[in-house]
């Protein structure tokens, strides 16, 4: 019966984004991958496109998924009735999740995102109701879970970690909130380095570890833009500095330095102090490290998706130190 109402649910999503008056399409390479994405109108495509828009590709290819993005406000598409409206509407602490067989949804009251992907009919629907609200740390990194969700189907695991190095080689670096991933990683692009990601990347391993690119956005801290010298003009969100951190497209600003894919050389994990000297550490703290936060971050992970993650990682040496650590470890 679950299923039956899941199936039924993604036929009314379908008919209610066919009453779109425009649509925007675009196709993206992630990997060895193809996502068509398909906008109901310019004011979804603007907010959310930026972050992903260094992966379009122009070749002719099979899309492996479509994902149909629409706002209410808008496109004038209502959200069809759902069959967890009810619970959506009342709750404000905690995301709503559904895993069944190969369907999956998602709605975060923080955001309003509502994300629903049937992997066997590879198709994906994201909702929010007012394109002009989404929050920064979602324009940063949108449709987290249908790329999850999708990349798990083809043995690509979306981490909570960034990626930086130089000729083909890159290091994770990895760690909780605050650790200083996203800082590393964009100063590292400032200098001309190779950048992958600054919050989530891709890896898999096949057929060597590497890690590949999804989203070109970065996020900063207020007080480190200026000890970065980085140009008030590069962000995006400037009238939000008080309350978020700094947002910058880096295929906008240091697009040179932008890769798709790394091959993964070591694992890093940032100190506070910044000390210069690594200290190599046991493979498994940096991975807890990594696993706790993927977790948090991508609800449903599960004990199948962090094994195969620590697969993928298996081998790879671990260490603790700072920037200056990364030149050494490629």
């Amino acid at each position: 019966m679950a299923q039956q109402k899941d199936m039924t649910h993604i036929d009314d999503l379908y008919k209610a984004w066919r009453g779109a008056h425009m649509e925007i399409s675009r196709l993206i390479k992630v990997g060895a991958g193809t996502v068509r994405l398909c906008f109901a109108g310019e004011a979804l495509f603007e907010k959310l496109y930026p972050a992903v828009e260094h992966l379009q590709t122009d070749a002719v290819l099979p899309q492996e998924l479509t994902v149909h993005l629409f706002d209410t406000m808008s496109s004038g598409i209502e959200l069809p009735e759902t069959p967890w409206t009810g619970k959506m509407m009342t709750c404000r602490d905690r995301q709503l999740m559904v895993n069944n067989g190969g369907f999956h949804m998602l709605f975060n009251p923080a955001s309003r995102v509502y994300s629903v992907i049937d992997t066997e009919e590879k198709t994906a629907f994201y909702h929010v109701p007012d394109a002009s609200m989404i929050p920064t740390f979602e324009l940063s990194a949108p449709m987290r879970m249908i790329f999850h969700w999708w990349g798990r189907e083809k043995g690509m695991h979306l981490i909570h970690s960034a990626c930086a190095g130089s000729c083909g080689k890159g290091v994770l670096i990895t760690g909780r909130g605050g650790a200083g991933k996203s800082t590393m990683a964009l100063s590292l692009a400032m200098e001309g380095l190779e950048y992958v990601g600054d919050d989530y990347v891709f890896i898999t391993g096949d057929p060597v570890p590497k890690a590949l690119s999804i989203y070109n956005s970065a996020k900063i801290n207020p007080d480190m833009i200026e000890k970065l010298q980085l140009p008030l003009g590069y962000l995006e969100n400037v009238h939000e500095l008080g309350t978020e951190k700094g947002l910058i497209y880096l295929n906008k600003h240091y697009r040179k330095s932008l890769v798709r894919e790394l091959g993964i050389s070591a694992v890093l994990i940032p100190e506070a102090n910044g000390d210069p000297k690594r200290k190599r550490i046991l493979p498994f703290m940096a991975f807890a490290e990594m696993a706790s936060s993927t977790i948090f971050q991508m609800p449903g992970s599960g004990s199948q998706t962090l094994s195969e993650i620590r697969s993928v990682l298996n081998g790879i040496p671990a260490f603790k130190g700072g920037r200056s650590c990364i030149k050494e470890m490629i």
